[in-house]
């Protein structure tokens, strides 16, 4: 979860807001129809290819997308279904007004600035990582803290545009990253039981996750025909969301998790086999 509030730090603190409002409808695209369009494939691949159920053939579609849902286990569906979109929501006016807050505290006359201002920026990304969890909303951790770095990165613009130079803070989650990359894949690496894989599971999963691929790779592509890009930019779009790895093995773990907790002993072997499948 540290690894995690780093990554989206430095995500939010990159973000161009210029280039995203010149580009906001391609972004809007790209944000959607790719994932809608693998997680589609990837739910009724694991239908049919790996015999999950289709409740945990979408679970695990959701996995893939990096997306972490509960659906599974919830007694009210209905509840489920908005609390989603609802957690978005809550999770980006919440990390906006964080944003907002670190655009006057700490004061700018500090003499050590960059310090107290990466400081209060980690906090309050794993303030609403953690906290998300603890209240049980944990959708709206992830959202809200790329929506504080993000707003918080957008206020401190002014003070440096005129030198020329980015933002300081960038280059201390470059080194926080630098600590928690190796922990977080050495962590991934040493829960994955090389013994207990199946070999005909690991076909089967590598051809779910291809074709689901292959249909993201296409409609990212055809999501940026119309745009200003060149052709080498439209095709380094698909291209870079190619990588599936990390975030999917770390949450690949809690449907066999939330099993075990809920007692749900026939559900015990699918969460173990999605696992594995997010291993792969």
């Amino acid at each position: 979860s540290m690894a995690l509030t780093v990554i989206l730090t430095r995500a939010g603190l990159g973000l161009d807001p210029v280039a995203l409002k010149r580009l906001s409808l391609v972004v809007l695209r790209l944000a959607f129809c790719p994932s809608i369009a693998e997680a589609l494939v990837d739910g009724v691949a694991a239908h049919l290819i790996l015999g999950f159920p289709w409740t945990w053939s979408f679970l695990l579609a959701t996995v893939i997308q990096n997306k972490h849902t509960c659906l599974l286990f919830s007694s009210d569906l209905v509840w489920t279904l908005f609390k989603g979109p609802l957690e978005a929501v809550v999770g980006i006016i919440v990390g906006s007004l964080g944003g907002l807050v670190l655009w006057y505290l700490p004061q700018k006359s500090s003499k050590n600035l960059v310090l107290f201002r990466s400081v209060m920026l980690i906090g309050g990304g794993m303030l609403t990582i953690f906290g998300s969890k603890a209240v049980k909303w944990s959708g709206s951790g992830p959202l809200g803290c790329l929506s504080l770095a993000f707003v918080a990165a957008y206020g401190w613009r002014e003070d440096y545009r005129d030198t020329g130079r980015k933002n300081p803070v960038e280059d201390v989650t470059g080194v926080l990253w630098m600590v928690f990359q190796p922990l977080l894949f050495g962590l991934i690496g040493a829960a994955v039981d090389i013994s207990s894989l199946d070999p005909n599971t690991v076909g089967l999963g590598i051809a779910v996750l291809f074709m689901g691929l292959t249909v993201r790779l296409i409609v990212a592509f055809l999501t940026v025909l119309r745009t200003d890009l060149n052709l080498k930019e439209r095709f380094f779009i698909p291209c870079s969301w190619f990588p599936k790895a990390t975030v999917q093995a770390a949450i690949g773990a809690i449907a066999y998790d939330t099993a075990i907790d809920k007692g749900a002993t026939e559900l015990v072997p699918l969460g173990k086999k999605q696992q594995l499948e997010d291993a792969i």
